[in-house]
């Protein structure tokens, strides 16, 4: 057993033999004056210095001992909050690029033909808000939902699902709301430093600004089947904050189909 003493409480971490010790709960402030707040599910690396490395969904952070107030060696629910001094934002769609199928034809004859891409603009709006970082923001998550042409005798049409980035994707092969909010509260969400814009992987291109910027998610599995519909979901720092939908006449009937993939 290691103790530490940290404002009058004590704490006790049973890091023996240099061992992670997972599935813990903390309580900590992330500055003196602010309240406290309580992060589920730590593994606790090390603690060297007063300072402890915790790991969460693959990704690590260090506080100091001394933002500690309380700490529990199980997973205690009702609290999973991490100290987030990036700004909040908006997105606007200004345009959806959707490709009929989801191969690249040439008309010449392809033994393997290229994968076509769905090409998403879009603009970053941010929010000011007293004590948030401006110039820092949660990398937007991407949603597409593919309603495509059924293959089969009774012509079922097929919906697939897309996420952008990797991370995005929710532990879930079905839509569950519950689960993409998780993905956009994990810790291995990346944070985007609007001060260097060229370092912002969707730029349409190097310098410019904070204006039309670009995606392209890959339509793989599509294949040559035609695209009859597909639905659109932009989640910003803890919400959904865009969406756009299209459809052939005829197709996607029911106004929410994608909730039923």
């Amino acid at each position: 057993m290691r103790y530490f003493i940290m404002s009058g409480l004590i704490a006790v971490l049973a890091l023996s033999a240099g061992m992670p010790l997972g599935a813990a709960t903390i309580t900590y402030k992330p500055n003196s004056s602010s309240e406290p707040q309580k992060l589920t599910k730590v593994k606790i690396i090390s603690i060297i210095k007063g300072v402890m490395t915790i790991e969460r969904d693959g990704a690590k952070r260090s506080i100091n001992l001394n933002q500690l107030v309380d700490y529990s060696d199980s997973d205690i629910t009702g609290g999973d909050s991490f100290d987030d001094n990036s700004a909040d934002y908006s997105v606007t769609l200004v345009k959806v690029d959707m490709p009929k199928s989801g191969v690249i034809k040439t008309g010449a004859k392809q033994s393997s033909p290229a994968v076509a891409d769905c090409e998403i603009e879009y603009t970053i709006n941010r929010k000011s808000d007293g004590g948030k970082d401006i110039d820092r923001i949660k990398a937007p998550y991407f949603y597409l939902y593919v309603m495509i042409e059924g293959n089969d005798e009774y012509n079922n049409h097929n919906t697939l699902r897309f996420c952008y980035p990797a991370e995005a994707k929710p532990g879930s092969d079905t839509y569950d709301e519950s689960r993409i909010l998780t993905a956009v509260q994990s810790l291995k969400r990346h944070t985007i430093n609007l001060e260097n814009v060229s370092a912002l992987s969707t730029a349409k291109k190097g310098g410019m600004g904070f204006g039309d910027r670009e995606v392209k998610i890959k339509l793989t599995k599509v294949g040559d089947r035609k695209i009859v519909a597909y639905h659109l979901e932009v989640w910003g720092k803890s919400e959904k904050i865009a969406e756009k939908d299209w459809n052939e006449p005829g197709y996607a009937k029911d106004k929410k189909w994608w909730l039923k993939y």
